[in-house]
């Protein structure tokens, strides 16, 4: 697997992820809120990234009773940024 890693947004990114999975929210009338920390950058590989965000998001809307809302949180830690669902 070759990563490519770049500046990423992870605000834009969690966006992005809510919106490819905005059926399934719909459907189950599940609410995503974003991160707060709009403008924090990563420096990683934006479709791996994606991937696994999305792939949380999913896993959350499983397990979540319909009409609930999925928290994100985002949290600078120096070198490391903490992503939360």
């Amino acid at each position: 697997m070759e990563l490519n890693p770049e500046p990423v947004d992870i605000a834009g990114l969690v966006s992005e992820a809510a919106s490819l999975l905005q059926t399934r929210t719909a459907s189950e009338r599940i609410t995503i809120a974003g991160p707060d920390d709009v403008g924090l950058v990563v420096e990683a590989d934006r479709p791996s990234l994606l991937r696994v965000i999305s792939n949380l998001l999913d896993n959350a809307i499983k397990y979540s009773p319909a009409g609930g809302t999925i928290r994100v949180g985002v949290m600078d830690e120096g070198e490391l940024v903490a992503i939360s669902v």
